[in-house]
């Protein structure tokens, strides 16, 4: 499958992008009956913490593409995990944009100004953190140069978006999360496991276009 950037933008700013049931695919299953909505009530009482990430779309060698980081094993929060660039917002951003420009060039030193924000798609709740995190779109303006900042980012890669579309990269497997014996869908790229919000993320923009 081909995809072009001028055709992505076009579809992602259709008011049927807005569909947060893409994201369903790549929610975590507990065999036992638990739910998210059951791991939610756990956590009445204390508001969920917003943020923001980018996913930064370029035309590479393998066709479209978008940029993702792995995570070091020493920061706070989602340790030794694929992410796209991101984090938590800050008192003094203006908006959520802003956050997740804020957090990529921080996280891997590509400046707004190297960067077309196309637009959000709907926030996605991470039980396991107590983060809302809204995603939002960006294309490159020029060749993506990416400089991982090592307290934060193991490593940069790109996957391209023909490898998302092929149903043979979905795999699901029983994982063990939190003394939770739970099923896992993920996007497997190599030996890299993108599972998580990361890959409901990615099954929103997949889904858009």
């Amino acid at each position: 499958m081909i995809f072009l950037l001028d055709q992505i933008q076009s579809s992602l700013l259709r008011p049927e992008a807005q569909n947060p049931a893409a994201q369903d695919r790549f929610a975590v299953r507990f065999p036992d009956g638990t739910t998210l909505a059951t791991l939610e009530k756990l956590r009445e009482g204390k508001d969920p913490r917003e943020a923001a990430v980018l996913g930064i779309l370029s035309e590479e060698k393998e066709g479209v593409s978008v940029l993702l980081t792995q995570r070091t094993d020493t920061v706070e929060e989602h340790r030794g995990q694929i992410s796209f660039p991101g984090g938590m917002r800050d008192p003094d951003d203006q908006s959520l944009v802003e956050t997740a420009l804020r957090e990529t060039e921080e996280e891997v030193g590509i400046p707004p100004s190297d960067l077309h924000v196309i637009t959000a798609l709907p926030p996605v709740y991470i039980w396991a953190s107590n983060f809302v995190a809204t995603p939002h779109f960006a294309i490159a303006r020029k060749p993506v140069q990416p400089k991982a900042n090592p307290q934060e980012v193991k490593e940069v890669f790109q996957v391209p978006l023909s490898h998302l579309a092929d149903p043979k990269t979905i795999v699901e497997e029983e994982w063990t999360l939190r003394d939770h014996q739970v099923m896992v869908p993920y996007y497997k790229f190599g030996e890299k496991k993108i599972w998580g919000a990361t890959a409901r993320m990615l099954a929103m923009l997949m889904a858009a276009i």
